[in-house]
């Protein structure tokens, strides 16, 4: 929900403001605080919402959905070495005591086998990785955020299935410029029970969002005078979509006489209020400045 934990309350009113209507139409929702929010949702609201349901530790949800009951296990963002602690975790938890139809695992951590980049890095070990192992095999799926490329882990680094499917939908909207070619989105699940049978099914569908561009606009500063950079910055910035998120990179070193153009309060006068901006530029001094 949040990229740090102290967070300004009027930022937190804004953020909050759909899940509350969500919630106050009847619509059921549950959180997981992440590693970004030091594992802890800011105070607000959601806390006292009969709607609202936040894995402030570890604990089970159950609800029933249309004569479907349904079980959500989860814990919040676990920040000592989850990997030699995963075990102890689920084994605190009360979701495979559970008669429900379904059970879900919901988490915010990185499993063996998940890939992140435009080169696809796997992670394979590391105090913060899951293994593969140690997924359990008596629950339907494990939901699963931390992860910003949306993916389906169906098999460990080795080949090996795993004995539950982790899904993560990744974020919904590019976060970082190594995610600007990716697909965001976010998984709906169809769940059914024949209730003569006990027969369950289980259906899930990724759901692609419209996302903002993210562009990188290369300036070429060699023999420039002002008048002629800063033409050149708002003849580039008037061509991107103004919804972009923009990296401006000028080639080089940028002369000293140069450096307004490049300013924050400059880029911020001449591009749409709808677009960001950053911009880190060296300049003859070898200071690189990040705007």
């Amino acid at each position: 929900m949040f990229f740090r934990s102290r967070v300004h309350p009027s930022i937190v009113e804004r953020a909050f403001a759909p899940l509350l209507r969500i919630a106050d139409a009847g619509i059921p929702v549950y959180i997981v605080p992440g590693n970004h929010e030091r594992s802890n949702i800011p105070q607000s609201l959601l806390e006292t919402h009969s709607n609202i349901n936040i894995f402030n530790t570890t604990k089970t949800f159950l609800f029933d959905s249309g004569g479907i009951k349904i079980a959500l296990a989860g814990f919040p963002y676990y920040r000592d070495g989850i990997r030699n602690n995963f075990r102890n975790i689920l084994d605190n938890n009360k979701i495979f005591e559970t008669g429900a139809d379904f059970r879900f695992l919901c988490m915010h951590h990185i499993v063996e086998g998940a890939y992140v980049g435009r080169q696809h890095h796997i992670f394979r070990a590391g105090d913060d990785v899951i293994r593969a192992k140690d997924i359990p095999a008596n629950i339907d799926a494990v939901l699963c955020g931390h992860v910003h490329t949306n993916q389906i882990l169906k098999k460990d680094p080795s080949g090996k299935p795993l004995a539950t499917p982790v899904f993560y939908p990744g974020s919904t909207e590019r976060t970082s410029f190594a995610e600007r070619e990716e697909t965001k989105g976010y998984f709906v699940f169809t769940l059914s029970v024949d209730h003569l049978t006990k027969e369950t099914s289980k259906t899930g569908r990724f759901v692609k969002l419209k996302t903002r561009p993210m562009i990188e606009l290369e300036i070429k500063t060699q023999n420039m005078s002002v008048f002629k950079c800063k033409q050149t910055v708002i003849a580039k910035l008037k061509n991107a979509d103004p919804e972009s998120i923009v990296r401006l990179k000028p080639q080089g070193p940028v002369p000293r006489h140069l450096l307004p153009c490049f300013r924050a309060g400059f880029l911020r006068s001449i591009a749409p209020p709808t677009m960001n901006i950053t911009c880190s530029i060296k300049n003859y001094l070898n200071k690189t400045r990040f705007r």
